[in-house]
């Protein structure tokens, strides 16, 4: 599905709350704008909804800021990562190096990262009008532009004369003319999903070919029953968006047997499932909210979607599996207001910060490190304690061990877990188990931290020498803890030196020479010998060898990628296929299965 970004980002000033311009960016395909109550999350949805046009509308008195503030301005981003990205913006350009250079000055950069934010105004001398306006390049935003790059740029003049055929005229007309050839002021879509959703059936006449008004339930079984039969000419775009959306059914019942269907009076939603027939509503509130999520956000293409708290009424799972289809299944860009922590850590979500002050009105920030998440969530109220988890959680040594782990689990059970759903990976750290004590307070705290999830088992290198080797107190004390009877889970010592040692020998070799070019590896010549050892090729005083080789020790992880990539089809040695299927049947017992488990379509 399209994961492209329809609005790589936006600002707001002067509209209610946010009084000095704000710069949201850079977002992604699915953006969640988190705060307290009051902090200004829904302005920020009802000014894309409202502002986000080509036309601005006029503004109410509700809608400016509370005592008299700055004028109404909007930001927009646009990407521009290189050279070529300008000559498909301006193709008649004469010196495009020169102007890609010029548009490289912080001027146009509020927010870091390679688009291009220019600032838009949208409202005239006379506060009062009460007609719709266009937006245009703000004046003042222009005359900062001139302040950074000089009057009378000659870069600004040349690039004006081969766009528009017009140069000269008062001193920001260059600037204003060449800004708007290059990057033509073009929002996408908007449609807004209201925090009061609920199915129901109208006798209005849709039109499916046009973007109807309301995504909040009404009219919705009509929509869908259009996907459902739709005509031979729509067929192949509408029947696939109606397939996405019965496999998403499937995910969040957790059976690959259910099937959606509207009756022919066009009244409910039906759901088969276990050889019953059930309207949708009789699922629960959770149910029915998510499907109505997923319906309107599969109905809608190419939009930017606004969704006011999909959490009401859905278990923290169904948050995710949400966010989940939304990003893979759906060609929109999403902008959801939250409260939930549970959605904070989705990897492939920009998290925005919103609060309030009394004196300066709504502030935004970008929530981009564990930090700043982890102050979001004490802003929102969360403890640590508060906080869902995955079913299960599976504790490894590192990195390297996780990308193993990934790999094997798509080689046992292909498609079927999501990481963060169904699973959890954990680092903590080989020198816990290594290094210290069976009773030294670091480990204690380490054991206690399974009562955090009773569906907990560990992965630990054995790091023997031989097969009559012993592994050391820390570690038996560990596995004792993880084989208990009376809680599920399990502890994984391997049968071998380490994790690397059940990679095959050529495979690793070969991932170890792609890695390091400059040094000579010779691969283990059993399971216990060292299997990441490498000598330089070069002498120590050559400096092109790389640090890694010249200490002995290869980049772990990026062996690890390299070996998943060359692993040989069904090659699971030692005992690695026994304990895999352990791990597969750990993980659907914490999901409350011992079947295969579907999951979203993309997954």
């Amino acid at each position: 599905m399209n994961q492209k970004v329809l609005l790589p980002g936006f600002g707001v000033g002067g509209y209610r709350s946010l009084r000095e311009l704000q710069s949201l960016g850079r977002l992604r395909k699915v953006t969640l704008v988190a705060g307290q109550n009051n902090s200004g999350k829904s302005n920020i949805l009802r000014f894309a909804q409202s502002f986000l046009t080509n036309q601005v509308p006029p503004l109410e008195w509700v809608d400016r800021p509370q005592p008299e503030g700055p004028q109404l301005r909007l930001q927009v981003a646009y990407p521009l990562a290189d050279v070529e990205d300008l000559r498909a913006r301006a193709s008649g350009l004469g010196d495009l190096p020169s102007l890609f250079s010029l548009l490289q000055h912080e001027v146009f950069h509020p927010v870091p990262g390679d688009d291009v934010w220019l600032t838009y105004s949208g409202e005239t001398d006379r506060p009062e009008r009460m007609r719709a306006t266009s937006w245009s390049l703000d004046q003042g935003f222009l005359q900062e532009v001139l302040a950074a790059v000089g009057t009378g740029n000659p870069v600004l003049n040349g690039a004006s004369l081969d766009l528009t055929s017009s140069g000269g005229g008062a001193a920001t007309d260059d600037a204003r003319r060449v800004l708007n050839a290059v990057f033509p002021f073009a929002p996408p879509p908007v449609q807004t999903v209201g925090a009061f959703r609920q199915i129901s059936a109208s006798e209005e006449s849709v039109d499916t070919t046009a973007f109807p008004e309301d995504y909040s339930g009404r009219n919705l079984i009509r929509r869908l029953a259009d996907l459902q039969n739709p005509s031979t000419k729509r067929y192949s775009f509408d029947h696939p968006r109606f397939e996405a959306i019965t496999q998403f059914a499937r995910t969040i019942l957790e059976d690959n047997d259910v099937t959606i269907g509207i009756p022919s009076s066009q009244d409910e939603i039906q759901v088969h499932q276990g050889g019953r027939v059930l309207p949708l509503a009789s699922l629960g509130t959770g149910i029915h909210q998510v499907i109505i999520l997923a319906v309107a956000a599969t109905l809608l293409e190419n939009t930017l979607v606004c969704i006011e708290e999909p959490e009401v009424h859905l278990h923290p799972l169904l948050q995710r599996k949400l966010v989940r289809y939304l990003c893979e299944a759906t060609s929109n860009q999403y902008l959801i207001a939250t409260h939930s922590a549970h959605l904070l850590d989705y990897e492939r979500a920009c998290v925005l910060h919103v609060k309030h002050d009394a004196t300066e009105g709504t502030r935004v920030s970008e929530a981009a490190t564990l930090q700043a998440v982890s102050d979001l969530c004490g802003d929102l109220g969360y403890r640590p304690s508060d906080l869902i988890q995955a079913n299960s959680v599976i504790w490894v040594e590192g990195p390297s061990d996780r990308i193993y782990l990934r790999h094997w689990l798509e080689m046992i059970a292909p498609d079927e877990f999501i990481e963060g759903i169904h699973y959890s990976l954990m680092f903590y750290g080989g020198g816990l188990l290594r290094h210290l004590t069976a009773d030294d307070p670091s480990v204690e705290e380490f054991i206690s931290l399974r009562r955090l999830n009773r569906h907990s088992a560990i992965l630990i290198d054995s790091d023997k020498t031989s097969a009559s080797g012993t592994i050391n107190a820390t570690k038996r004390r560990v596995r004792e803890e993880f084989n208990r009877d009376d809680m599920p889970g399990f502890a994984w010592i391997t049968a071998c030196r380490t994790i690397e040692n059940y990679v095959p020998p050529e495979t690793l070799r070969i991932s170890v020479e792609v890695v390091h070019t400059r040094s000579s590896y010779q691969p283990p010549t059993d399971r216990w010998a060292d299997p990441l050892h490498l000598s330089p090729v070069f002498p120590r005083k050559d400096k092109q060898a790389d640090s890694d080789a010249q200490k002995g020790r290869p980049d772990k992880v990026k062996v690890a990628r390299e070996a998943c990539k060359a692993w040989p089809a069904d090659s699971l040695p030692l005992d690695l296929r026994k304990r895999m299927q352990e791990v597969v049947a750990f993980i659907r017992r914490a999901n409350g299965s011992t079947h295969p488990l579907p999951t979203t379509p993309g997954s």
